[in-house]
């Protein structure tokens, strides 16, 4: 019986499901660029005891980014649920990372690790604008989960009379190794 209640709720919500989705989306993406445009203006991270001498512009800047990150976090929880009630399978945080931000072009491991950022003023957004990142909601049409990071590989190479360690980066094109 729970079964077909289910299936009765998503016929239901079916007809309505992409304009939900649409609308909570705009409403992510105008706060991704608000977010954004104060990011562009001073470094959301930066100590707050160097605002003082700043202008109106860049503390109203400042305190808007850190304000902006928690909406953001709020509106993915909401992003989240609106597109798994569409169909899109949205559980695991690789799936939420592609969701919501645009990294095509970035370092998969710089953009893993900064989605999975903790500290600082404006979280795992912040770090993933200053990486270049676009906070931007999918659409659901192009939808893919973001791919973790291949692990580290260590390497032992020949050095004079014995060997030194490096881990290999996959993600890497050429491969560059770092020294253990």
């Amino acid at each position: 019986m729970k079964r077909d209640v289910l299936n009765k709720l998503r016929e239901l919500y079916a007809p309505v499901a992409a304009e939900n989705y649409e609308r909570l989306a705009a409403e992510f993406n105008a706060i991704a660029d608000k977010f954004a445009a104060a990011c562009a203006v001073i470094e959301p991270e930066r100590d707050p005891a160097t605002m003082l001498d700043e202008t109106v512009k860049v503390r109203g800047a400042f305190m808007d980014a850190q304000l902006l990150s928690h909406q953001l976090t709020a509106k993915s929880a909401v992003l989240q649920a609106a597109a798994t009630l569409f169909g899109t399978r949205i559980a695991r945080e690789e799936e939420l990372l592609g969701l919501t931000v645009g990294s095509a072009d970035l370092h998969r491991r710089r953009v893993y690790e900064a989605w999975n950022y903790e500290g600082g003023r404006t979280g795992r957004f912040g770090a993933l604008v200053g990486l270049g990142a676009r906070i931007r909601a999918a659409e659901l049409s192009h939808f893919t989960a973001y791919r973790k990071p291949q692990p580290l590989q260590e390497k032992w190479v020949p050095r004079g009379y014995g060997h030194r360690r490096v881990i290999i980066d996959p993600e890497d094109e050429q491969h560059v190794e770092v020294p253990a």
